[in-house]
């Protein structure tokens, strides 16, 4: 569930900037906080 949630909000940020996003996301996603 956590995991669709992330790639629903990913998808949601990224939207058609997908190729340049994924890294920063990423790097969200596993930040501590």
């Amino acid at each position: 569930a956590v995991r669709k949630e992330i790639q629903d909000e990913t998808d949601r940020i990224t939207g058609r900037t997908r190729m340049i996003s994924p890294v920063p996301i990423h790097l969200s996603i596993y930040s501590p906080n």
